[in-house]
């Protein structure tokens, strides 16, 4: 920055000493105040030049740091495919729970590679079930975001399908009457 300002004020200089090497003629204030005007034109400009490179470079700069950033970023594998208690214990040793498993999963879907799990649970209460909603999601910068929705339904009850061999394979509400 300070070498182009001082070209402008050496080029500046230079105008100066021409004209007073020059056969000495009386110089009217308003000549002087144009030149003056037509130099700090030259330092404005270049100025702005500086400045407008200045920005870009920073653009560019902070454009290279946040494509590294995204680089950086990888989705880290979570194991979404657990439907009960013992399921998840095995699969994920360092569990903690604590409680008896009331909500029964209902249905289930995932995908680690679209950073995405959606589920629905439900908790027979006796008369009805409580059923919760659950999506999570990776957004793009990274972040994890949950969205929950809780509502009960009276009369329902959980009904579990099972294959041959006894495991449950499915589950559904039904009614109790």
């Amino acid at each position: 920055m300070s070498d182009t300002q001082g070209s402008i004020d050496f080029d500046h200089r230079i105008d100066i000493e021409e004209q007073s090497s020059k056969t000495p003629t009386k110089v009217s204030s308003a000549e002087t105040a144009k030149k003056a005007a037509k130099a700090q034109d030259k330092k404005t400009k270049a100025h702005t030049k500086v400045v407008k490179d200045s920005i870009e470079e920073g653009h560019q700069t902070f454009v290279k740091e946040k494509e590294a950033k995204e680089a950086e970023i990888e989705l880290k594998a979570k194991t979404l495919s657990t439907s009960d208690q013992n399921n998840c214990k095995q699969a994920v040793p360092d569990v903690v729970m604590f409680g008896d498993d009331l909500f029964k999963l209902l249905s289930k879907a995932s995908s680690v590679k679209e950073g995405f799990m959606k589920s629905t649970k439900g908790m027979f209460t006796g008369k009805g079930c409580v059923v919760q909603v659950t999506t999570q999601q990776i957004n793009p910068d990274g972040s994890s975001s949950v969205a929950e929705a809780v509502t009960y339904v009276p009369g329902v009850k959980i009904s579990e399908t099972k294959d041959s061999h006894g495991l449950i394979i499915g589950r559904k509400l039904v009614s109790t009457n």
